[in-house]
């Protein structure tokens, strides 16, 4: 009887760690889901924030080098050559 018990309990806790296991995969794939999903809807806002730094940065850039050539330019202009 001792056996039985034992062995039902073995077969038991074994059933409950396959259960355990296959919960533990289906949580894993809902998750990659999930996030698959909120990264493509979150992914274009980070492009567009990214883009729009870049483009204030060249603009700066540009600015800076356009006041720097005139710079030059009148220096050039106030020196006689």
């Amino acid at each position: 009887s001792d056996h039985l018990c034992d062995e039902a309990r073995k077969e038991n806790d074994e059933f409950l760690k396959t259960i355990d296991e296959n919960i533990q995969k289906i949580i894993k794939e809902q998750v990659k889901e999930q996030v698959k999903v909120q990264v493509s809807k979150i992914l274009p806002k980070i492009e567009e924030t990214v883009n729009e730094q870049l483009e204030a940065e060249f603009l700066t850039r540009s600015s800076n080098s356009s006041k720097t050539s005139y710079v030059v330019a009148a220096d050039l202009s106030g020196m006689e050559l």
